[in-house]
């Protein structure tokens, strides 16, 4: 929608240029940010994505699973409807 708004939106009264719309998009769990870059893209400026790794965070991630024994006489669909 953003896209749309910024192609319809008129060019500045001095330069007659339209000034470019700025994306800033953040997410720790996106797998295909490349993806999501090129279709922020306009065609004439390719949109930059940039990656972090974990070397980055100033807090050290921690991942944790946690497991929960399922009874004998439940399904898995009743067990995650008790959780």
């Amino acid at each position: 929608r953003m896209k749309t708004v910024q192609s319809l939106s008129p060019a500045s009264e001095n330069s007659g240029i339209i000034t470019p719309m700025r994306f800033v998009a953040v997410s720790a769990t996106i797998p295909n940010a490349e993806d999501i870059a090129e279709w922020l893209s306009d065609g004439e400026r390719p949109a930059i994505c940039l990656k972090m790794d974990e070397r980055h965070r100033p807090v050290k991630l921690r991942k944790v699973v946690l497991g929960f024994p399922c009874r004998s006489n439940q399904t898995e669909f009743k067990f995650d409807l008790t959780l």
